[in-house]
């Protein structure tokens, strides 16, 4: 990664076209998942935000939502006057297409989709309720770099599809943001939006009727930079590769958890998760312990990487959804952007009980799997076997 980086610093620390290294991976990126077009952001939310804007929305819109997502999925939306339909969770955390319909009427624009925790959606029947009711289909990607759904990779049937390249993720350039899409019009609003002058004269087309505003774009500038996407770049042609590392490392948790009738495990039959993180759920009504007390057993036997995910969860929580007019009275009178009275159990639930693990990746980390391993089953054992010692 060191040698990507120096090659970079001495070619140039800002590139303002399509030329580069923006060029060579955006060109990669977009074949691997078979679009038309790649763009570019300096974060997963701004790709995310340069979609929306590519849909050319308008206050009083209305966006289907998933219920539990990270909440830069839907943020963005705020800033276009719209409100967000949000639709209950399936068994992996993602939204149930049998449950969209419901929420459909003359006013949606679109159906928004996460592949939560690099765990694919049911693409194929999510694409078929879009068409149905003739929805573009926008997934975020974030957590789901070279995650496949059967042999379907994740972003390479909707409408459009955004990835995070941020410092967590399963490819990252420390920060950054792409999009893809086969859609031009999109394309060609996605790219006004951030890109100005030099970039947008030079992919506009001479008869776009947005050529006039090609020196100004829309006034905000997303674009990424040179030494991040060089990184990225990097990491990227060993995707592949580290997926498969991933799911060995997903094997051995899941190996070490099966016995135990508390923990609930993923359900990955038919996909190839990309295995952002491990997460499992607790029962504690089987378990006889509350799970706070679970995860701190497991802190106590030095497993300090267990976490209660707490900024990914439920869109509702979040006053931005729910308090809208108190930070954006320019757009919203209403209460709230988003439905948030309307109950979502599958989601509650599958916040309420998650706990995640690290998946490691290198050689010189596989210990630490080892070692998780050692201290989830020596809890897990006195759970099953003795939870009055919990207290």
């Amino acid at each position: 990664m060191e040698h990507a980086v120096l090659e970079q610093l001495r070619k140039s620390i800002s590139i303002y076209d399509r030329s580069g290294i923006f060029l060579d991976f955006e060109e990669r990126f977009r074949a691997h998942v078979g679009r038309k077009f790649a763009l570019l952001t300096n974060s997963g939310t701004s790709a995310l935000h340069s979609i929306y804007e590519g849909l050319d929305l308008r206050p009083g819109d209305e966006l289907i939502v998933p219920a539990y997502t990270f909440y830069a999925t839907i943020s963005p939306l705020a800033q276009y006057g719209v409100f967000l339909n949000q639709v209950d969770a399936d068994a992996n955390g993602n939204v149930d297409p049998a449950k969209i319909e419901q929420y459909v009427t003359p006013r949606t624009r679109a159906i928004v989709v996460t592949h939560m925790w690099g765990h694919p959606c049911n693409t194929k029947t999510l694409l078929t309720v879009a068409a149905r009711l003739g929805l573009p289909l926008i997934e975020d990607c974030s957590h789901a770099h070279g995650a496949a759904d059967g042999n379907t990779m994740v972003g390479s049937l909707g409408h459009a599809a955004a990835w995070s390249l941020q410092g967590q993720k399963n490819v990252t350039g420390g920060e950054g943001g792409i999009l893809v899409t086969d859609d031009e019009t999109l394309f060609e609003r996605a790219l006004m939006l951030g890109h100005y002058n030099k970039r947008a004269k030079q992919q506009l087309s001479v008869t776009s009727r947005y050529r006039d505003f090609a020196t100004t774009g829309l006034g905000l500038k997303l674009r990424a930079h040179p030494i991040a996407i060089a990184i990225a770049d990097e990491q990227f042609s060993h995707l592949r590769d580290w997926t498969s590392r991933r799911q060995t490392v997903a094997n051995q948790f899941i190996a070490a958890l099966q016995p135990y009738s508390f923990i609930h495990l993923p359900n990955t039959a038919g996909t190839q998760p990309a295995w952002y993180a491990f997460v499992f759920h607790y029962d504690q009504g089987r378990a006889h312990v509350p799970i706070d007390r679970f995860v701190r057993a497991l802190h106590a036997e030095g497993l300090v990487e267990v976490d209660q995910p707490s900024s990914t969860g439920l869109t509702a929580g979040y006053p931005l959804f729910t308090r809208t007019p108190e930070v954006l009275p320019r757009l919203y009178d209403s209460p709230m952007l988003l439905n948030a009275s309307e109950p979502q159990p599958n989601a509650a639930r599958f916040f309420q009980t998650a706990i995640k693990l690290p998946v490691w990746l290198f050689d010189d980390e596989m210990h630490w799997v080892s070692s998780y391993i050692a201290g989830l089953r020596k809890v897990c054992d006195v759970v099953a076997n003795n939870p009055a010692a919990f207290g």
